[in-house]
């Protein structure tokens, strides 16, 4: 039977535990990522959006749209990087002598050579991979000899000691991949940060060009061709139109008023109008419907 081996040593615990740190880290920068989208999104109201003319102001339409991509782009590429970072994979033997490894591999497998515990190799992680898969094919050469052999009562010294041989390289190799897995994450972790800051900086940038275009102010900001006319009042609203312009002391018409025009609602149904009598008049502003309006000839 073949002997019964001991459990090599677990990777160095501080490097494992730091590696899990920057890994939770990582998650939790994805959770705080989005709940500062949902409530920069929920704080942003898309009905502006819709006040917005492309016809009559192309470029407010243009940026309140890459602006909406750009904090949507912004948030969603923080999210990923950040999401990569969490779900890195630990370093394998494969990853330590691979030809087309990426630049943080290559840090990490640069700073393991040098460590004290490849010295009898040379630091050279080739010599030291080779010399771990020759000692597993060893035991397994003479394990399979004394499983063969007539004696299966005692476990021969040359099974045992190239078990022992095992447990010592792989015990090597788990520091080994443990330390490299951790300084792989770290390089990885150091690029990771700027581009998060160039995401949300782009996200941010985005955000506040979409406000800008779509907030309170401005479909006011955009300018408007106003024109003049009469607003021929309907004899049910002359009494209190009569109270709104200020009472007695208004002593214009109330039944043909003149009026500036600021814009149209409801595609040219309903007109936005200010009253523009004088004679001790307020000045009132109403939406009224399209045909009580009479307006002036333009020239």
């Amino acid at each position: 039977m073949p002997p019964e081996q001991a459990a090599p040593p677990a990777p160095d615990a501080p490097l494992a535990q730091a590696a899990d740190r920057l890994r939770s880290a990582a998650r939790w920068l994805v959770i705080s990522f989005g709940a500062v989208a949902a409530v920069a999104f929920a704080g942003i109201s898309l009905s502006r959006f819709g006040d917005l003319d492309p016809g009559a102001s192309p470029v407010l339409f243009g940026v309140a749209v890459l602006g909406a991509v750009a904090a949507l782009a912004g948030v969603l590429g923080a999210m990923v990087v950040a999401m990569g970072l969490a779900a890195a994979s630990t370093v394998d033997a494969g990853d330590l002598t691979a030809v087309d490894a990426d630049d943080a591999t290559r840090q990490a497998r640069e700073a393991v050579a040098g460590d004290p515990v490849l010295a009898p190799w040379g630091h050279d992680l080739g010599d030291f991979l080779e010399a771990v898969e020759e000692a597993h094919e060893d035991h397994r050469t003479k394990l399979d000899a004394w499983v063969d052999s007539a004696d299966v009562e005692a476990v021969p010294d040359y099974v045992n000691r190239a078990a022992e041989r095992v447990n010592a390289l792989s015990g090597t190799l788990d520091v080994v991949l443990g330390a490299a897995s951790y300084l792989r994450l770290q390089a990885r972790f150091k690029v990771a940060r700027w581009q998060i800051a160039g995401w949300l900086a782009l996200a941010s940038i985005g955000a506040v060009a979409f406000v800008w275009t779509t907030g309170p102010e401005a479909s006011e900001s955009v300018p408007r061709e106003a024109s003049t006319g009469t607003w021929q009042v309907p004899s049910d609203d002359v009494a209190s139109l009569r109270e709104r312009m200020g009472g007695t002391d208004c002593r214009a018409d109330r039944t043909a008023v003149p009026v500036t025009v600021l814009g149209e609602e409801d595609d040219g149904e309903q007109v936005d109008l200010v009253t523009t009598d004088r004679g001790g008049c307020i000045p009132v502003r109403v939406v009224v419907p399209r045909t009580q309006v009479a307006l002036d000839p333009v020239g």
